[in-house]
């Protein structure tokens, strides 16, 4: 029998797309990323804005109209998507850290600041500046707008994270603090967003907002959250190790361990609606939290062909869908806000407050690389998901609610074009004849060659110790004084 031709559906396109765009980055991947340095994000983005309904409209990701936000099935199915992605994505950075990332008193520290001043600063800023740019949003909708800013996108920063651009030039303490900062705040950035919405949901009634806020959002999203995905993932990692060492386990089914286990977990953790984020990331850092080496290197192997087909997928997903229709609506966004205001939230969001704070993070050792570090701090897939939550929170009769997802996605689309550029910039600079005052062509810092000074026994009679000894007289000096 014939079969009956018809037209595609969007679901066949949109495999087909994602195919098409897999086997032609994977066949010129080492060529594009070793000699260009453009990763995954930048080009899905472009090819999704080429094939989808800005331009060809080939890939179409929803049966919806224009305004596909409006549309609550489409908001939930790219909402799973992304946390998805994002949950994956959290859980192999927690996992990829060193043992114990989090225990040692030296990242502690560095943690704390950057999940604390550094945030509530980008929040602030980010919020100041779209209240400035958009006078016509209440306060309480600027600051939900800038907290799904706040946070760093984990794919974005895997620029200067993985690849040869950052074992050649990046340090090991860099990129392992850009990777747990990543994982961390794509969970940590739930309160900062919660904090104003609740106000929002329960009509600013300040006694019940509160009550929200707290009980719902800081007791059963972050902290239960983030302790059933540690303990989860400790009993994982127990419980590969033991069919490891018994033989019960095949190697291909070890491989995708960390695979199965973020999948349940984030399962589990929107079954019992908590943060899922935040589930994943402790998650990764409790399957690796033992000296064992077998969970790190099952892992490892399996971990990095599941984040090339993620990342390409939720990139492609984001620049079909990039509502470029509504950042002119003739009322509260156009062109010339949207682009004063992300090139401001860029700019002003992170690297001051890095400025400031690079004193105290011991893995930052000098301002050239604060500035490095202050500069790579993405916003992407992070907060879309962020930007769903709340127009999925918003009441109905909120007037500006319409505005969240044009004016997030413009931001986004400006971080992926400013760092997705910025290493094949940063190498033609580096490419230049070198002079004397130029900062990007000065020698290496003695641990850029890629090993951590944690582990470097000389290390500690030189840079750290002096950082350290620093904190520890600034703070007795602020007590006593």
């Amino acid at each position: 029998m014939f079969l009956k031709i018809t037209s595609p559906d969007p679901t066949s396109v949109s495999f087909l797309c994602l195919g098409a765009v897999l086997l032609v980055f994977g066949l010129f991947s080492k060529s594009v990323k070793s000699k260009i340095y453009l990763d995954e994000p930048i080009l899905a983005t472009i090819l999704g804005i080429i094939l989808g309904r800005n331009c060809l409209n080939f890939l179409k990701i929803f049966n919806a109209q224009q305004v596909w936000w409006a549309e609550e099935e489409a908001r939930g199915q790219l909402a799973w998507f992304c946390s998805l992605v994002i949950g994956v994505q959290v859980l192999f950075c927690g996992s990829n850290l060193p043992t114990r990332y989090l225990g040692r008193t030296d990242n502690f520290q560095a943690i704390s600041i950057l999940m604390l001043p550094i945030m509530l600063s980008g929040l602030a800023i980010s919020s100041l500046i779209i209240k400035l740019v958009f006078p016509q949003l209440s306060v309480l909708e600027s600051f939900i707008l800038g907290g799904a800013l706040t946070p760093t996108d984990p794919v974005l920063a895997n620029s200067v994270v993985k690849g040869s651009f950052a074992e050649r030039f990046v340090s090991v303490d860099i990129r392992n603090l850009l990777a747990a900062e990543s994982g961390l705040n794509d969970g940590f950035g739930t309160p900062f967003v919660f904090f104003p919405l609740c106000f929002i949901i329960h009509d600013s009634q300040t006694p019940e907002s509160l009550k929200d806020f707290f009980l719902r959002i800081l007791l059963w999203n972050v902290t239960f959250g983030s302790g059933f995905g540690f303990c989860l993932g400790k009993l994982g990692s127990a419980l590969l190790e033991n069919s490891i060492k018994k033989h019960w386990i095949t190697n291909e089914n070890a491989k995708v361990f960390s695979l199965a286990l973020a999948f349940f977990i984030l399962g589990g953790a929107k079954m019992l609606k908590t943060n899922e984020l935040l589930a994943c990331f402790f998650a990764g850092l409790g399957l690796t939290w033992t000296d064992s080496s077998n969970a790190t290197e099952y892992h490892s192997i399996f971990s990095e062909g599941i984040e090339f087909l993620f990342d390409t997928a939720v990139f492609l997903v984001l620049g079909a869908l990039m509502p470029i229709d509504a950042w002119n609506d003739g009322k509260l966004l156009t062109p010339a806000k949207l682009a004063l205001s992300g090139v401001m939230i860029l700019v002003f969001r992170r690297l001051p407050a890095i400025m400031c704070f690079y004193r105290w993070i011991p893995a930052v050792l000098d301002w050239k690389e604060a500035m490095f570090f202050g500069h790579f701090g993405p916003i992407g897939a992070s907060a879309v998901y962020y930007a769903l939550a709340v127009r999925e929170e918003l009441p109905s009769s909120e007037p500006n609610k319409d505005v969240v997802m044009p004016l997030i996605f413009f931001v986004v689309l400006c971080s992926i074009i400013v760092h997705g550029i910025s290493t094949p910039i940063i190498m033609i600079i580096r490419s230049l004849p070198r002079s004397q005052g130029n900062l990007l062509n000065a020698p290496k810092s003695p641990r850029s060659d890629g090993n951590s000074h944690q582990h470097d026994p000389e290390f500690p009679k030189t840079q750290r110790t002096r950082k350290l000894r620093n904190f520890a007289s600034r703070t007795l000096n602020y007590y006593t004084a």
